[in-house]
C-alpha cells in the first residue's frame, strides 16, 4: 500500500506484463476503484485508458481544479497514482460545497450503478455531466426506440419517441428496471400504431412530414394532382376511422366530398338521409382489419399514388410553390391551389397569405382573406397559417 497527503491506494496488476491493474483508493474514509490500462507501452508518451466507478465520476464532474492525469510517461508512476488521488479528494471537497448538484449527481450515480441489472447493451448514451442517459429497445418489428432519462433538480424528466408522452412516476424507491420495464410495456401498447403508420408510408406518397419520426401521428398524403389528404391517427385506436382533411383545389376536393356521400347514399336507398344516419353507414364502410390506404381506395374508388409513381410522374405532381418557388418551407409542402382549371397553380399557406395581404384590394371575411391568385389573377382564398 502506498500513501500520499491525500490518501492511500494499492495497484493490483490484471497481467504479467503490468499494463492492467485495479487501483484502490482509499480518500476521505471512502474507497474508490480505478481500472488503468497502458497503451503502447514503449512509445515515448504513453496514453492511458481509465475506467472509474461510478461514485467517483459523480464527484468527479464537480472538479473545478484541472489537476492534469495525462502528462505523465507512466501511469502506473508514484506520481501519476498520486495526483488520481489528489484529484478525487479536490473533487470531494469541491462536492461538498454544492450540496444540491452534488444530490444531483448521486442520483445520477445510483441510476448508472443501476444500469447492470437491465444489461449495459440497453445503455446507448451518457452525457458528460452525468445528468442525462439514453436507454434502447428493439420492438418486434425491430424498430429501435429511444427513451432519454434526464436529471433536473433532483427529479427525473423522461423523453420517449411515442406518440404520446411518456407515463411513469418517479420516486426514490423506483429503479432503473422499473423504468425499463415500463419503456417496454408502453412500447409494446403502441406496436398496432406504428404498423399503421408504416403501411401508409410504403403504400402512399407521403407529403409531410418529410422525415417521420416515432412521435408523429398524422400523414399528408397525395391523392390525385392539385390534391391531398391529412389522415391524423389515433395513437391509441389506430385502426378505426381517421380524422382527414381535404387540402388543395376546392372545386377537386369538393368533387371528391361529393364522391365518398355518393357511395354511402347507394348504401342507404330507400333510407332515411340523415347526417346521423350517414355517419353511421360510413364507419360502417370503414374496414378496421383493413389498412388505411385500402379503406380510403375503396371510398373513393381510385388508386392512392406510391413514391415511385411520383418518379415516373413528375410534371403532374409538380410541388413548387409559384411564390417561393420551392418545394418545402418549414418542412411543408404547397397546399392551396388555384381553382382556375386553365392554372392549377400551388402555393404553401403561408406565402399564399402573405401574398394576398399585400394586395390593396384583399379583402378579409371571418378567419380568410380574399384576393387574386397571382398567377392568373383569378379569385382565390385562404385561411392564416396556423402559428398566426
Amino acid at each position: 500500500m502506498q500513501a500520499s497527503a491525500e490518501g492511500s491506494y494499492i495497484v493490483l496488476p490484471l497481467n504479467d506484463e503490468k499494463t492492467r491493474a485495479d487501483c484502490l483508493f482509499s480518500v476521505n474514509g471512502k474507497d474508490f476503484i480505478v481500472y488503468i490500462e497502458e497503451i503502447n507501452q514503449h512509445a515515448k508518451h504513453s496514453t492511458p485508458v481509465i475506467q472509474i466507478s461510478w461514485n467517483l465520476k459523480s464527484i468527479l464532474v464537480c472538479n473545478q481544479t484541472g489537476t492534469s492525469l495525462l502528462d505523465l510517461k507512466s501511469p502506473f508512476s508514484n506520481k501519476f497514482l498520486q495526483n488520481i488521488a489528489k484529484l478525487i479528494s479536490e473533487s470531494s471537497s469541491e462536492a461538498s460545497q454544492h450540496p444540491t448538484g452534488k444530490g444531483d449527481f448521486l442520483i445520477s450515480a445510483k441510476i448508472l450503478d443501476q444500469i447492470e441489472h437491465i444489461g449495459w447493451d440497453k445503455l446507448v448514451g451518457v452525457s458528460s455531466d452525468f445528468s442525462e442517459i439514453s436507454l434502447q429497445a428493439l420492438d418486434k418489428a425491430n424498430r429501435q426506440h429511444v427513451l432519454n432519462v434526464k436529471l433536473k433538480s433532483g427529479n427525473l424528466e423522461f423523453i420517449a419517441d411515442f406518440p404520446l408522452s411518456f407515463a411513469f412516476t418517479w420516486d426514490e424507491d423506483k429503479t432503473v428496471k422499473d423504468i425499463y420495464e415500463s419503456f417496454l410495456n408502453q412500447i409494446e401498447d403502441f406496436q398496432e400504431f406504428w404498423d399503421v403508420m408504416e403501411e401508409l408510408d410504403n403504400a402512399c406518397w407521403v407529403l409531410e412530414p418529410e422525415n417521420p419520426s416515432r412521435k408523429a401521428t398524422y400523414r399528408k398524403i397525395a391523392v390525385v394532382p392539385n390534391v391531398s389528404l391529412k389522415i391524423d391517427v389515433d395513437p391509441k385506436h389506430p385502426r378505426l376511422f381517421p380524422a382527414i382533411t381535404w387540402l388543395g383545389s376546392e372545386s377537386m376536393v369538393f368533387s371528391f366530398r361529393e364522391k365518398v356521400l355518393d357511395r354511402i347514399e347507394v348504401s342507404i336507398f330507400f333510407s332515411f338521409k340523415t347526417i346521423l344516419i350517414l355517419i353511421v353507414l360510413f364507419l360502417q364502410l370503414w374496414e378496421n382489419v383493413e389498412p388505411i390506404h385500402s379503406n380510403l381506395e375503396r371510398l373513393l374508388d381510385l388508386t392512392l399514388p406510391s413514391k415511385e409513381e411520383r418518379k415516373d410522374d413528375v410534371d403532374n405532381y409538380d410541388l413548387t410553390c409559384c411564390i417561393c418557388y420551392t418545394e418545402r418551407l418549414n418542412g411543408e409542402v404547397p397546399s392551396k391551389t388555384c381553382d382556375n382549371p386553365q392554372c392549377g397553380q400551388s402555393f404553401h399557406n403561408y406565402c399564399l397569405y402573405e401574398w394576398l395581404r399585400s394586395l390593396i384590394q384583399t379583402r378579409r371575411q371571418g378567419n380568410k382573406v380574399f384576393g387574386t391568385c397571382p398567377v392568373c389573377e383569378q379569385p382565390i382564398s385562404c385561411k392564416p397559417p396556423e402559428n398566426q
